[in-house]
């Protein structure tokens, strides 16, 4: 996903939502999240210079932790208000859909940014940091609906497939003995495009050090180098990082009257073919005439001989022809 203008940041785990209300309890590859986490080392972040930190907590960061898997991706974009159904909570005055007035950093690659967080509260209170890429939003946008649907502001997430009736809910705050944080009450009525414009490099609140290719960018973080892509490439083939993508209802109504056109025309081609093979080629029959002895009622088509019948015996060579008048 990430292009020229993806940066390497550090975080802490703990400042990054999820994205999703719900992720599986292990990888593709069949890797627990548990058995993931453990995998994770810590270092000395003091001997990490290379890269900015914009973590939003107020003590500085003490440990690096180093994962088995590559750097999530994260992007800071205001949060759609959603019910307990999962459905937009609108504007009722304006009717358009409502955000959370603040940005937040949200990460696209949840079951490892859950890991990420259990290796951070195991430290705790030690300040954790890790290194993250920083997806802008020009390129952010093109995955908003399909992989944002929190109904809790990214805060807790549920861990568990969707057949399991009572999945646990991961809290970083419950697991430190930390009060849950409260949604926000009042949001921005917008546009779903609105809340993306004005956030060029370098604005307040972006989290962006200058423009593309300018000094703020150059000092604030380290383009995603080639050998980075690849790896990232490479981990997304393996465990479908899409997690829990859902398909939009338009996708899904072309994709069953797809399969419902190819079931018909496959019947319809199978009947065809079957009949075919049922009914004997007209040759066949002909023969079977030309070589049996088949007796045959023919019916005078003449005006004038309506009334007589001809019964006619073929039999090899021998042809005998007999005539009844009626």
């Amino acid at each position: 996903m990430c292009a020229e203008a993806c940066r390497v940041v550090l975080l802490s785990p703990l400042d990054i939502h999820f994205s999703q209300t719900r992720i599986r309890p292990d990888f593709q590859d069949g890797r627990s999240l548990e058995d993931t986490q453990a995998n994770i080392q810590v270092t000395d972040l003091k001997a990490v210079q290379e890269f900015e930190d914009l973590s939003e907590s107020e003590l500085p960061g003490e440990l690096l932790l180093v994962a088995p898997f590559p750097s999530i991706e994260v992007t800071k974009w205001r949060c759609k208000f959603r019910d307990e159904n999962g459905a937009p909570r609108l504007d009722p005055d304006t009717g358009l859909d409502l955000y959370s007035k603040e940005e937040s950093w949200f990460s696209f690659d949840n079951r490892r940014l859950c890991c990420l967080q259990r290796a951070a509260v195991a430290k705790w209170p030690l300040q954790a940091r890790c290194e993250v890429v920083e997806v802008p939003h020009n390129l952010a946008r093109t995955r908003e609906l399909r992989k944002f649907d929190t109904r809790t502001f990214g805060k807790t997430v549920l861990v568990g497939s969707r057949d399991m009736p009572d999945p646990a809910c991961w809290s970083w705050r419950a697991a430190v003995g930390q009060p849950e944080e409260p949604p926000p009450d009042t949001g921005v009525a917008m546009q779903p495009g609105v809340r993306w414009r004005g956030m060029r490099a370098g604005a307040p609140g972006s989290g962006r050090g200058g423009a593309e290719g300018g000094p703020g960018h150059q000092l604030s973080g380290r383009r995603l180098s080639m050998k980075n892509r690849e790896e990232r490439r490479r981990w997304s083939r393996k465990n479908h990082e899409d997690e829990e993508d859902e398909s939009s209802p338009i996708k899904v109504i072309w994709r069953n009257v797809l399969l419902f056109l190819m079931v018909y025309f496959g019947l319809r081609l199978g009947v065809s073919l079957f009949r075919r093979h049922q009914d004997p080629p007209i040759g066949a029959v002909n023969a079977t005439f030309s070589n049996a002895s088949v007796p045959v009622l023919l019916v005078l088509k003449s005006p004038t001989h309506l009334s007589q019948l001809e019964r006619l015996e073929v039999s090899g060579a021998d042809e005998e022809v007999k005539a009844w008048e009626t």
